[in-house]
């Protein structure tokens, strides 16, 4: 990638929820620049520094001002989404705008209990009748959301400056080379955007209009705006898909979640949920933070059970809050002020409840951190060349009393530790340990005891394992009346 030179200012400009955040995003890492303005007035852009990135959202501003303010860019880019997507995409979000509707906590159940039924039975729920709850009728729902399109529609036909076309759905496919032509320069199109505008994010895909819009909903959106929808190059297809499917975490629960943002914002209580979308959630709350909010894990992975990992609030996963558990049972006989260590490359979810651990990424890092009462190892051995080494070094780090808790994986019907012959997966993980983990590492040779217990993640409502190290037994033994175990190949339940 190659820097904006001192004559380069660029723009994005876009309807709102049309992808304009991860666009303006990716073009500021492209051409690693300078400055990032976001949703200014384009009368800013008059200051916009050279090798600046310039997002304006169209609907703010009437269109002389933005072109005005458009002439002081050297490349200017035009983002351009399927409208009928556009359309789910700022239904879904206006509530967050509007401070008299997220204070009406009726009015919010019975929309949250219409995304549900929607995303159950897409078929069975009118999307325009969820507008309608909201703006009084289905016209003026499809009026006020599709108004703005069809305006930018028009902006569009009567540009006389040169501008570049980016489809959204091209955008989000990585295919990029007319952009990249453009700039003269690669894109990427999944880049890394600042965490304080992630929330406006929602599926990140395109065409899921044809899952979200019943029959009904097509045939009266294709009556007034089959027109729009071939002018800005999406065609006369209007067929939905066979078999409809809604995430809930792009429907009901996103939702949720930007309703208690909001209210936030706005200064207003929080919204109690419902008991249904809690028991549809299948959470409880997060055992670090106590939130309510869980979401996907990387790359969408669920629990084993189906059910949410993610602690929205804290960031934890199943593991983590399983960690958690075993040091809390731990710190009601540990010193007033113990010395914790926690081994992970991942920032430790909700620091400040494990009493702000020190950190370090991995075992050579533990070198001169003085001996410690506890250490939390996040994952790491599987990923290393020398786990026997790595293992010393931080058996090495204990005090007298010391204690190693880690997320090694399950180890039940494996035997034996696999080494794989090349890393695998996204990580680099290079074994699987099984039920030889303490011959493995060694663990008589470094005066450690070692037992592997199987503790419950309330959040998330699944167990893991987790092995425990100690320099005394007896440790061991207190948590074997907590949690259950796998001894020999099979589990052992904790003494009732």
């Amino acid at each position: 990638m190659s820097k904006a030179g001192t004559d380069e200012r660029f723009l994005i400009v876009g309807p709102a929820k049309s992808g304009t955040t991860a666009l303006t995003y990716a073009v500021a890492a492209a051409v690693q620049a300078s400055t990032v303005m976001f949703e200014e007035s384009p009368e800013t852009l008059e200051r916009l520094p050279a090798g600046g990135v310039a997002k304006v959202l169209y609907d703010h501003f009437d269109e002389q001002r933005l072109l005005r303010g458009a002439a002081f860019a050297s490349h200017r880019m035009l983002l351009v989404r399927d409208p009928r997507d556009l359309f789910i995409s700022r239904l879904l979000y206006v509530v967050s705008s509007r401070r008299e509707w997220l204070g009406d906590g009726v009015l919010m159940h019975r929309l949250l209990h219409m995304l549900w039924d929607k995303q159950l039975s897409p078929e069975d729920v009118n999307l325009l009748d969820v507008g309608a709850l909201l703006f009084g009728s289905r016209q003026e729902a499809a009026h006020r959301l599709m108004g703005p399109i069809e305006r930018y529609a028009g902006f569009l036909a009567g540009l006389q400056l040169a501008w570049c076309r980016v489809s959204y759905e091209d955008f989000v496919a990585g295919e990029l080379s007319a952009l990249e032509g453009y700039l003269e320069r690669p894109v990427s199109h999944r880049p890394v955007i600042d965490p304080q505008y992630r929330r406006v994010a929602r599926s990140c895909s395109s065409g899921n209009w044809r899952h979200w819009l019943s029959r009904d909903d097509l045939h009266d959106l294709r009556q007034d705006f089959a027109p729009l929808v071939e002018a800005l190059g999406y065609g006369d297809d209007w067929e939905p898909a066979a078999a409809q499917r809604i995430s809930p975490a792009h429907s009901w629960d996103y939702v949720a979640g930007l309703i208690e943002e909001r209210c936030r914002f706005f200064g207003l209580p929080s919204l109690v949920l419902p008991e249904w979308l809690l028991a549809a959630r299948r959470q409880r709350p997060c055992s670090i933070c106590g939130a309510l909010r869980f979401g996907a894990g990387p790359q969408g992975r669920r629990a084993s059970n189906g059910s949410w990992p993610h602690c929205r609030q804290c960031g934890s996963l199943e593991r983590h809050r399983a960690l958690f558990a075993v040091v809390r049972v731990l710190s009601a006989g540990a010193p007033t002020n113990p010395q914790v260590l926690y081994v992970s490359e991942a920032p430790v979810p909700g620091a400040a409840l494990w009493r702000n651990p020190k950190q370090v990424v991995n075992a050579g890092a533990a070198k001169g951190k003085g001996p410690q009462d506890l250490i939390v190892l996040d994952h790491g051995l599987e990923l290393v060349r020398d786990d026997i080494a790595d293992f010393a070094v931080l058996a090495g780090c204990l005090n007298d009393g010391g204690v190693i808790v880690a997320a090694l994986g399950n180890p039940l019907g494996k035997p034996r530790t696999v080494e794989f012959e090349q890393a695998e997966g996204a990580h680099g993980v290079r074994r699987s340990y099984g039920l030889d983990v303490a011959q493995r590492l060694c663990c008589r040779e470094l005066g450690l005891s070692m037992r592997v217990f199987v503790v419950a993640d309330p959040g998330s409502d699944t167990e893991l394992a987790l092995h425990v190290f100690s320099r005394g037994a007896h440790v061991l033994h207190g948590l074997g009346t907590k949690f259950a175990s796998i001894i020999d190949g099979r589990i052992v339940a904790a003494p009732e």
